[in-house]
């Protein structure tokens, strides 16, 4: 059976918080109950990438009870929470796969999970659409700085000149 490799099960409270997740780290969290057997029951798994007891004061309300761990980095974070997700068979008060924290470029750590395998595409995607905005604005900024240099020729058949044949 998985595990989630967290303290807890504690009161999901500011107080007890502050309490148990003592400094400013990223980490991990699982939001869940203890049901009548004394089963933790995982209703949610998430991480913070920089403050777990700042992310876990924003979680009051939404369970009784929580389990954290903290992490050496947010990336650290991002494979544990991956791994939670997947261990338990993606827990229903997650929505969506997690999300590498921002700027990152790394993959799911669990194998055969194709749900962030698409980075590759995306980022050329990503890419393509900088480089058309670039020479968008390159562009842009030619044609103002040429237009003082310009002359206005008027098209072919107009009053401007006449059409010799």
């Amino acid at each position: 059976m998985p595990s989630l490799g967290m303290t807890g099960p504690f009161a999901l409270t500011g107080e007890v918080i502050c309490a148990f997740v003592t400094k400013r780290s990223p980490g991990n969290y699982a939001l869940g109950y203890t049901n009548k057997d004394g089963c933790f029951c995982i209703q949610r798994v998430g991480r913070s990438d920089d403050d777990v007891n700042g992310r876990l004061q924003q979680c009051i309300g939404e369970s009784k009870q929580f389990k954290f761990s903290f992490a050496a980095s947010a990336k650290e974070a991002f494979e544990k929470e991956c791994r939670n997700y997947h261990d338990f068979n993606k827990p229903t008060g997650n929505k969506i796969h997690p999300e590498r924290p921002e700027g990152a470029e790394y993959n799911c750590p669990v194998e055969d999970c194709q749900e962030l395998k698409l980075f590759p595409v995306l980022q050329r995607v990503r890419d393509y659409e900088s480089l058309k905005n670039a020479g968008e604005r390159i562009a842009t900024d030619v044609a103002a700085e040429a237009r003082p240099f310009l002359v206005d020729v008027p098209p072919q058949g107009s009053q401007g000149s006449p059409d010799r044949h």
